[in-house]
């Protein structure tokens, strides 16, 4: 049963950083009067392929360079931001402990989302790909800001977690015998993603 919880929890917390910073370009394009509802996103189960869709192009189009780094950023800035918050909770509510499929969801939600954010802002800055190309595009010198910005902030972040996967083993299996092999199992899953992530962009841009 934690196995499964587990496995069905990391894909939910995955497809859920990947909607909501579609949502976060939809939004932007809602503001903008270039979407009619805000909440319909194409985001397959699958994942790739992502996007805010459907898309009024024409209006999309018309926006200022200011107004389209703003939908090109909007997107990783939800994913900060709900990242940053789950974080927090995560490491400073210890009583959630004793509540494991909450502390474990909120554990995996948090870094999905450093996860999503992180494949925009350091690999898609090395390597241009998705909102990463429209924001060097509007503002060339945010590309190796952002790089940094990124690397000195996010990065860390994961890397808390990453110290924190021991819990999770001790939390599902009631041991603290996997410690070392869970914070290896993380490592090697957040540089899986990021990895994925980041090639994806890069290879098969859509625009969103």
């Amino acid at each position: 049963m934690s196995t499964f919880y587990l496995v069905v929890s990391t894909y939910v917390a995955l497809y859920l950083a990947i909607w909501m910073h579609e949502a976060g370009h939809a939004l932007a394009y809602w503001r903008f009067g270039c979407k009619e509802n805000f909440w319909k996103l194409r985001v397959p189960l699958y994942l790739f392929g992502s996007s805010p869709a459907p898309v009024n192009e024409a209006c999309a189009t018309r926006l200022n360079p200011s107004q389209q780094l703003i939908v090109a950023a909007s997107g990783v800035v939800v994913n900060c931001l709900f990242g940053a918050f789950a974080l927090l909770i995560v490491l400073s509510i210890d009583s959630l402990v004793a509540i494991p499929f909450v502390y474990v969801f909120l554990y995996l939600f948090s870094l999905c989302h450093l996860l999503e954010a992180g494949s925009y802002l350091v690999i898609n800055s090395l390597f241009l790909g998705g909102d990463m190309t429209l924001i060097v595009e509007h503002a060339p010198r945010a590309r190796w800001l952002v790089f940094v910005v990124a690397a000195l902030i996010l990065l860390p972040a994961i890397a808390l977690l990453i110290h924190e996967a021991p819990r999770i083993g001790h939390v599902l299996f009631s041991t603290d015998a996997v410690g070392s092999t869970w914070q290896l199992g993380v490592s090697v899953f957040s540089g899986f993603i990021m990895i994925a992530m980041g090639i994806a962009r890069v290879l098969f841009t859509v625009d969103d």
